[in-house]
């Protein structure tokens, strides 16, 4: 818990993987100069693409205040947000493993090319793979052998993801959208696998990222329609 690369951002080091890398620890000029590499990496990623190129896009979008409708605007803020969080942690997951690498310890990868996925359960294989690797095996599991019901396994999944972050309204709606999402995704795979591959591969990141982002808008009003009712 208190090893200092990891301790501000991640990634999430459990115990049984850390003991074994203090085991393995080797120090090599190869892994000073790859880990020196991979903090710089992270650096201009989080500095420049998570700042500056997000502020940019900000200002682009805010132009469109009154030319889009409130929910459109928020949604595309939302996506916005989504990808200026991925550079952002993505960058500073790697100046954290970077820094581990230096001094001869392997830390796990929290990013494997997210955007990438070709489905939203395959997303949340490759999105913060510490946390959601974690939940995988002691709350999806669990949950979902006991019940014997994978739906209510990924559910309670995703409701952790979302507390893990703020405990509110807001998140447990916003975790009820994206396992609804991966349900649907995986009923889906029949559909996935009929298309052409190269159709695949193009659409699919957009869909991902439209379902994710979607989340805030509906969620955001939900959570204010109740409160008003309250």
């Amino acid at each position: 818990m208190l090893f200092f690369p990891v301790f501000l951002v991640g990634p999430i080091h459990r115990y049984p993987d850390f003991a074994r890398t203090l085991q393995r620890r080797r120090q090599s000029a190869q892994d000073l100069f790859a880990g020196f590499e991979r903090v710089l990496v992270g650096i201009f990623v989080t500095v420049v693409l998570g700042g500056w190129l997000i502020n940019l896009s900000q200002e682009i979008a805010s132009g469109w205040n009154h030319a889009l409708h409130p929910f459109l605007l928020d949604w595309l803020y939302s996506v916005i947000g989504w990808v200026d969080l991925y550079f952002v942690f993505g960058g500073m997951s790697a100046v954290a493993i970077g820094a581990a690498r230096i001094i001869g310890l392997e830390v796990q990868e929290n990013f494997n090319r997210p955007f990438l996925a070709r489905s939203l359960a395959e997303f949340w294989t490759r999105w913060h793979i510490s946390l959601t690797s974690w939940c995988r095996d002691y709350v999806y599991q669990p949950v979902s052998s006991m019940l014997r019901n994978h739906v209510v396994g990924v559910f309670a999944s995703m409701l952790v993801l979302g507390l893990w972050h703020e405990t509110s309204l807001y998140y447990i709606l916003w975790a009820a959208w994206q396992a609804l999402g991966i349900v649907l995704s995986r009923r889906l795979t029949p559909v996935y696998n009929a298309l052409p591959s190269r159709l695949d591969i193009l659409l699919s990141p957009f869909l991902v990222l439209a379902w994710l982002s979607l989340a805030k808008p509906i969620a955001t009003r939900i959570d204010a329609a109740i409160w008003t009712l309250l």
